[in-house]
């Protein structure tokens, strides 16, 4: 009766667990009616109708939208001192949307049931990478169309990681200097197969197949950027045939990629040292630095690179690696379409003494015994300090931070097979770029807000639905 829900619905009841939630859960009059409707309306319509009801419970929470609360209160006076350094393209506008996002002013569609009457309003989302709310369907978008370019073979997640020296460089000229991250890890990787087979490398065309994922910060909301790199245990000869590669000595790409990032800092400030002053000076003491961090980390720097456990191998054919590749995708994919910090992590926000406090579990605690962790890391910032910790991670418009290699590249001929292809396994695919919204939803939180309590689907009202004008410069 309800394809869309039985294709997409990840919640399974018992009749016991249906009646205990009407009978015993803390619902309002309203809730338990709304329930008892649908269940009379099958069990699929009240399994939407119950996901809907925390959805909603959810939105009066302390935790959701309490990152909007504090930035439409305390923007203006921020931006009326900070204007001037706010000039990333792309950074005031995407604040400002995320403030008036889901506002009924921006714009919205009215739903009515044409059973029963009953309505929903569909407001106009700001889709920013600066909104939680937006952010969670954008990281699930991106990890599908992740997970459907993967190759179906064992990966690894490779973090490449930036020395604490170069970190304030690297920030202050961002968008170059991140670009050079970039490129310097693909120069890295690209080196490791020419390292291992010069003569063969060249002969046959041999490429790795990766994809890197840009974050910028760590639990801590400090400048620490770093690339979470989702790699093949594969390379792709030009004949477009696969063949299994999982040699990766560390020691080589650790002292390479620390090499050749310092090569490119270097050559990519000489380059803005033309017509930029202050570059000039930092291209000086850049030679110094250099230096010191070559003897500082003799043995190149950081780089973590687990074989992936739970999806090394699917000889069962019981879809676990498409599980530990999806996993891993949303794990990385989150930091590209999120804030620096999840709601939940807000303890607290004080509008009278313009303070907020957030709490931060530390790395060192990871692998402690429980008896020996340092626990929680509470932190208690003023408004202006903690905005301006969200801002320094918000990505430039236009700026990739995610970015596809080797025979995964948009520009590489051969690429895997659809046979050869993760989706193939996991029965998804080819819909991720034309998803309705409601498809989305159902993706993305396994319910759809359009199907009514009765059983019925609702319909557009465009008659009570509201458009506004847009000015030439909402594109």
């Amino acid at each position: 009766m309800y394809p869309l829900l039985q294709k997409y619905q990840r919640c399974r009841f018992t009749d016991k667990q249906i009646s205990d939630n009407i009978t015993y859960c803390v619902n309002t009059p309203e809730e338990t009616m709304r329930l008892r409707t649908a269940l009379a309306s099958g069990r699929d319509v009240y399994v939407n109708e119950a996901l809907k009801i925390n959805a909603e419970r959810f939105a009066k929470s302390r935790y959701c939208h309490i990152l909007r609360r504090i930035m439409t209160n305390e923007w203006d006076s921020f931006l009326a001192k900070f204007a001037d350094r706010l000039t990333r393209p792309g950074l005031i506008s995407a604040v400002e949307s995320m403030i008036h996002c889901g506002d009924p002013k921006s714009g919205f569609v009215m739903y009515v049931c044409p059973h029963c009457g009953k309505t929903v309003m569909v407001c106009r989302t700001c889709k920013s990478r600066f909104c939680p709310s937006c952010g969670q369907l954008a990281r699930e978008r991106i990890t599908r169309n992740v997970t459907e370019t993967l190759a179906d073979v064992p990966h690894r997640q490779m973090v490449l990681s930036v020395p604490p020296d170069l970190r304030p460089l690297m920030r202050k000229y961002r968008d170059p200097m991140l670009d050079v991250l970039f490129r310097s890890a693909q120069q890295a990787l690209n080196l490791l197969l020419s390292w291992h087979a010069p003569d063969a490398t060249k002969r046959e065309g041999r490429r790795l197949g990766y994809i890197a994922f840009l974050h910028t910060y760590g639990r801590n909301l400090c400048w620490n950027p770093h690339l979470h790199i989702l790699l093949a245990e594969r390379y792709m000869t030009k004949d477009g045939k696969m063949h299994r590669f999982s040699y990766f000595p560390f020691d080589f790409i650790r002292k390479a990629f620390l090499g050749i990032l310092l090569r490119n800092m270097y050559r990519t400030l000489k380059r803005l040292a033309e017509s930029d002053g202050e570059a000039r000076k930092d291209l000086r003491d850049f030679y110094r630095l250099r230096l010191e961090t070559k003897k500082k980390y003799p043995k190149g720097y950081y780089v973590y690179s687990p074989r992936m456990k739970d999806a090394a191998g699917d000889e069962k054919k019981d879809g676990s690696r498409i599980k530990g590749m999806n996993a891993l995708a949303k794990y990385v994919a989150r930091y590209a379409s999120h804030p620096a910090i999840a709601e939940s992590r807000i303890i607290s926000y004080d509008e009278e003494k313009h303070t907020v406090t957030w709490y931060y579990e530390p790395h060192e605690d990871d692998n402690l015994p429980e008896d020996q962790k340092f626990g929680a890391i509470t932190v208690t910032d003023s408004a202006e300090k903690f905005i301006s910790r969200l801002l320094i991670h918000v990505s430039s418009k236009g700026f990739k931070t995610i970015r596809y290699y080797g025979f995964y590249s948009q520009a590489s001929k051969a690429k895997p097979s659809e046979e050869e292809r993760m989706v193939r396994s996991s029965g998804e695919g080819g819909s991720r770029r034309t998803d309705s919204y409601e498809i989305r939803m159902l993706k993305t939180f396994g319910f759809t807000p359009f199907l009514c309590s009765c059983g019925t689907m609702m319909e557009p009202d465009w008659g009570k639905s509201y458009f506004p004008e847009r000015s030439k410069g909402d594109g």
